[in-house]
């Protein structure tokens, strides 16, 4: 970490060391080292889905939760990430969004995670909560692709009762249709 530091002072323009340097120092879990480093990345706002993803695990280490969202709101978007970054990046506004209730920003994330196939499935319960009144396609489609993945029950009923309500009746038949003999949903009460 410290010749990470060191050649960082050499070379400030190269931010991928501080970044690395406050991956290290999270991983081993030097909290004061890594405020250091975390302080130093804040200095050059906007930075990076990684670096906005790791000071805002470094606050949320330190019980700060509302720090830890604001800090993924300093993103400069023109910055290439890896995917991987990124999934990441939607996963803690997600989280951390839902967790302070600001539940339309934390489903706009899982929207995101699902627009790049990356999608949990809590994504996919927000995106189906939230958008069920503003955007009910989004909703129902949503709610089916977590039941198409998942094929978990109560995935199941919540899109048959979307769908229902939205009067996709052919839809509904298709995935109906589509539900093997053997699947334990076959033998719920309720599915009949």
């Amino acid at each position: 970490v410290t010749v990470l530091e060191s050649q960082y002072k050499q070379d400030p323009t190269n931010t991928v060391l501080l970044t690395k340097a406050l991956e290290l120092s999270l991983e081993i879990g030097d909290l004061e080292l890594s405020r250091r480093f975390v302080k130093m990345i804040e200095e050059n706002k906007p930075y990076s889905k990684k670096d906005a993803s790791l000071i805002a695990r470094y606050y949320y280490i330190n019980q700060d939760v509302p720090k830890s969202y604001k800090s993924l709101s300093y993103v400069d978007e023109s910055i290439k990430t890896k995917d991987e970054n990124t999934v990441k990046y939607f996963e803690l506004t997600s989280d951390l969004g839902w967790y302070l209730q600001r539940n339309e920003d934390a489903a706009l994330a899982s929207k995101h995670l699902l627009e790049i196939n990356k999608a949990r499935l809590v994504d996919y319960e927000r995106i189906s909560f939230v958008y069920q009144k503003s955007d009910p396609k989004l909703a129902v489609n949503a709610i089916k692709r977590a039941y198409q993945e998942y094929k978990l029950s109560y995935l199941f009923y919540s899109y048959a009762n979307s769908a229902i309500n939205n009067k996709n009746y052919k839809e509904l038949n298709e995935v109906v249709q589509s539900i093997d003999v053997s699947s334990p949903l076959q033998k719920e009460a309720l599915f009949w």
